[in-house]
């Protein structure tokens, strides 16, 4: 399973928890100015010197301000298009410290990625868990992934402007 949700990770493919619950995008799919809103925040943010995380939520919190919709599904569309920015950017982060990551460091980069992929997928799927098969539990597990997804892609990001090797 782990090597799936690795590939998964690497490829850009939705992933899928050992729960299954399925972190499908179909329409709910961010835009380029998605994509904008948390590249400049992040920029901003590592030109001010300020914490990175602030930037996550940008484009959810804007989204579920404009939704005038009831129900967990605009919820659920909410978080999962931002989810998708910013795995994403997890990606293309990881492929550039991979990229400048050598021999035993590539391979502890890799065997770290991994971790990090069990730990969010427990963690996640104990939060979707705690709802007690309520239906607001998956979107908990949305806002969960977001959220450790987003965490990831800033130590990532972190890494990447530093070019470690």
């Amino acid at each position: 399973m782990k090597t799936i949700i690795f590939a998964s990770l690497l490829a850009g493919l939705p992933l899928v928890s050992s729960q299954g619950h399925a972190q499908d995008n179909g329409d709910r799919k961010p835009t380029d100015a998605d994509r904008k809103v948390i590249a400049a925040c992040l920029d901003e943010s590592w030109s001010n010197h300020r914490a990175p995380t602030g930037c996550i939520g940008k484009i959810s919190d804007a989204c579920l301000a404009a939704n005038t919709e009831d129900g967990d599904e605009p919820v659920f569309e909410c978080l999962e298009r931002e989810r998708v920015v910013w795995d994403e950017l997890l990606n293309a982060k990881y492929k550039s410290v991979m990229e400048a990551s050598q021999g035993d460091l590539k391979k502890q980069l890799k065997a770290v990625q991994q971790s990090w992929i069990k730990t969010r997928d427990m963690t996640c799927d104990w939060e979707h868990a705690s709802w007690e098969g309520a239906p607001m539990g998956n979107t908990a597990y949305t806002r969960c992934t977001l959220y450790e997804t987003a965490y990831r892609a800033v130590t990532l990001w972190g890494w990447a402007a530093f070019e470690r090797r």
